[in-house]
């Protein structure tokens, strides 16, 4: 009994090993079946974190009046700058990093405005009353477009034309008419060819395009109109309340519309829209010196050139100048590329690039030769020692120039009438320029004239007491 119950036990203890070895085997694989293939391991797509602000222990909100607008980074400028230098007859296509000229097209005549589009750069000749149609990339002249009969005023490059403000030459008596007639010829940017004469009833000084439409400025007789053109018909229409502008009046356009100087409102930007040709809005730019003389817009400003040389930057987001550069008291035109704004005398053969997000003048560059300083003509004006009493006799005259003493070094006071008494509403500093507008009044035993400041300050000044002058001459 004892022998069977051991074989028994023996028997069932091998059997339990072996079993538990079978599977001991099977989970590592070694049975005889094949192993099944591990899953697939899938990448997920990697999910993009928003860039979160790093954590503070406190947020508050401060209301702040803003001075300017964040600044734009200038984007680098790659393309040829291209201006002319009237005095020496020639078009220039200068390098826009150092201002150096890469190439100097002679004209027959003087260079007059320049315009760039279609991989050419337009150039009126004034003298020969033709165009001249430079290759932008070999910067050689390959055509010029005769416009007989005409005196040719502006030229504009846009919707895919050239056009150029006209005055129409009239011969004999008729020259003699006060009325001036004129318009714009529409140049073919492709072949060339000229595809219309558009009359406007007035010669065209300005020409921009807005809306799909060319505007044009007809100036006449002290007064501007502001005519849209239809490209299809080539028929020019004035609309709106706003189209007869008094004294001299320059356009420019972005996509908010058209902007809008004139003399006879020198403290106003106007902005006209394009559909209507209604006044949307007229800001202040009354905090300026001087009178606006030229604008140009692009999309990140409105940029307007004054008649002493400063320009103002003005924000078309805040409806409101934020920046006033100064430039050269001679500058008379001003044009925007996408390497910034800039400046040309041509008193001075000049030009001037003012950087976007500086808001000052980074670069200048000579064109060639400077025309002569222009010499004030003086008017027959009563001497003031003549017209009344006074401790000293005057060394001025209207239409002259004069500048502030620097001897004392003390500023000349500004002030709204020709006496003592009444309020001062500026100040010349030592050194500065004027210009004599008006004059002499004595008063106080003063000689007083009004002037121009360089800095644009306008208002009556004295030129000394019985001790000294305070205003030099310039001659």
């Amino acid at each position: 009994m004892k022998l069977k119950t051991f074989i028994h036990l023996f028997l069932f203890i091998f059997v339990s090993i072996s079993l538990a070895s079978c599977g001991a085997l099977s989970s590592l694989g070694l049975s005889g079946e094949e192993p099944a293939p591990p899953p697939e391991i899938i990448d997920p797509t990697p999910v993009e974190q928003p860039n979160l602000p790093a954590a503070t222990a406190t947020v508050g909100l401060v209301m702040q009046t803003p001075t300017e607008p964040a600044p734009t980074a200038t984007p680098p400028q790659k393309k040829i700058i291209w201006t002319v230098n009237q005095m020496d007859h020639t078009v220039l296509a200068l390098n826009p990093g150092s201002l150096d000229a890469v190439a100097v097209i002679a004209t027959s005549g003087q260079p007059g405005g320049i315009a760039e589009g279609n991989g050419s750069v337009w150039v009126i000749d004034e003298d020969n009353d033709f165009v001249v149609q430079i290759d932008a990339e070999s910067h050689e002249a390959i055509a010029t477009i005769p416009i007989l009969g005409f005196d040719l005023k502006t030229i504009a490059f846009g919707e895919g034309d050239v056009w150029v403000g006209v005055q129409e030459k009239e011969e004999g008596a008729a020259s003699e008419a006060t009325a001036l007639t004129g318009g714009v010829v529409r140049i073919n940017g492709e072949t060339g060819e000229i595809v219309k004469y558009i009359s406007t009833n007035a010669p065209v000084v300005d020409v921009a395009f807005a809306g799909g439409k060319a505007w044009t400025v007809s100036a006449s007789a002290n007064f501007s109109t502001i005519n849209q053109i239809d490209l299809q018909t080539n028929i020019p229409a004035s609309y709106g309340d706003y189209t007869v502008w008094y004294e001299r009046t320059r356009i420019a356009a972005n996509s908010r519309g058209l902007w809008l100087i004139n003399t006879a409102t020198p403290e106003k930007l106007h902005l006209l829209d394009p559909a209507t040709s209604e006044l949307i809005s007229s800001s202040d730019i009354g905090k300026v010196p001087g009178t606006p003389y030229d604008v140009v817009a692009n999309e990140v400003a409105v940029w307007i050139l004054f008649d002493n040389g400063t320009v103002a930057r003005f924000d078309p987001t805040r409806m409101e100048v934020f920046s006033i550069i100064p430039v050269s008291q001679y500058a008379k035109e001003i044009f925007a590329t996408s390497g910034g704004v800039w400046a040309v005398s041509q008193s001075d053969a000049t030009i001037y690039q003012i950087d976007e997000a500086q808001n000052r003048v980074v670069a200048s560059g000579i064109t060639g030769s400077a025309f002569p300083t222009p010499t004030a003509t003086p008017r027959s004006t009563k001497a003031a020692y003549e017209a009344c009493e006074a401790d000293y006799p005057t060394r001025l005259y209207v239409n002259g120039r004069a500048k502030v003493s620097e001897y004392p070094p003390e500023n000349n006071r500004v002030r709204a009438e020709p006496n003592k008494d009444a309020d001062i509403i500026g100040y010349i500093s030592p050194g500065e320029e004027m210009d004599i507008t008006e004059g002499p009044v004595c008063a106080d035993n003063w000689v007083w004239w009004r002037i121009r400041s360089e800095t644009g300050v306008v208002g009556w000044t004295a030129e000394g007491d019985k001790n000294t002058y305070w205003l030099v001459p310039i001659e």
